[in-house]
């Protein structure tokens, strides 16, 4: 008999454990934007990726079953030229052809100093590298906004080869709006 009474009771606090924890949302296009920042020959260079989709599980009281993630869609890369944007879709670039997804998740949340950062995985081209991304979450309108800028090294991950004009920093910023 208490063979029986052991799996019934964590029967009965497993849907109870599942209830508490953050439930993932879509990343909707209102409020969300994946936008970068480059120095070329001395000149910024703006752009933004206008496909991406993901979703979020956040709740600040319970980081340890916390989500995130996202994808672009590295054909929808802009720059506002077009002749620009169709030769960093090339294979010295994004290789788009061969890597169509730019891709983040996330493998730990932490709060730390009032602001949040995520531990994750973050995918360009072939090459896959574990970072850590300052985050601030709020809430608006329902739905939970996760903002990060983060620097990078474009030559990490092999995008725009040895180019000496193309400054190697590439300043990205991503903002996740997700819920109903």
């Amino acid at each position: 008999m208490s063979r029986l009474v052991v799996p019934l009771g964590l029967l009965v606090l497993l849907p109870v454990a599942l209830w508490g924890q953050p439930k993932a949302q879509p990343v909707v296009a209102e409020g969300s934007s994946v936008t970068f920042r480059i120095k070329n020959a001395g000149i910024w260079v703006d752009g933004s990726f206008g496909s991406f989709r993901g979703t979020v599980a956040f709740d600040p009281a319970d980081l340890g079953h916390c989500q995130l993630e996202a994808e672009a869609d590295a054909s929808s890369l802009e720059t506002g030229i077009g002749a620009r944007d169709r030769h960093l879709k090339e294979a010295d670039y994004f290789d788009v052809a061969n890597y169509p997804k730019l891709r983040f998740r996330a493998t730990a949340f932490a709060q730390v100093a009032g602001a949040y950062q995520v531990t994750g995985e973050l995918t360009l081209k072939a090459t896959t590298k574990t970072v850590t991304l300052p985050v601030t979450a709020r809430q608006v309108g329902g739905r939970w906004v996760l903002t990060t800028t983060f620097r990078l090294n474009r030559r990490d991950y092999g995008v725009g080869g040895s180019s000496w004009v193309l400054s190697d920093t590439v300043e990205v910023t991503a903002t996740l709006s997700a819920g109903p």
